[in-house]
């Protein structure tokens, strides 16, 4: 029911999770490394927390972090 995006902050070189909650949006640092992120995928678990995938642009690694209703977990 909430509009959420993942993304690559270009400023702050970290891979942010935004959630719209009316009237705004709430973001929250997910990763920061400096090249980390510029490709970002949003999926939902079945538990309805989000998860996140995303690349290390320089090597081309595959990450991906999950939220457990607290922090934000490398798995």
């Amino acid at each position: 029911g909430q509009p959420a995006i993942s993304y690559h902050d270009y400023d702050t070189d970290n891979v942010k999770f935004a959630r719209f909650s009316s009237p705004s949006w709430t973001t929250q640092a997910v990763a920061s490394a400096g090249i980390e992120g510029n490709v970002t995928s949003l999926a939902f678990g079945p538990d309805g927390k989000p998860a996140i995938s995303y690349t290390l642009s320089f090597f081309g690694f595959l990450k991906f972090v999950r939220f457990d209703g607290a922090t934000w977990t490398n798995e």
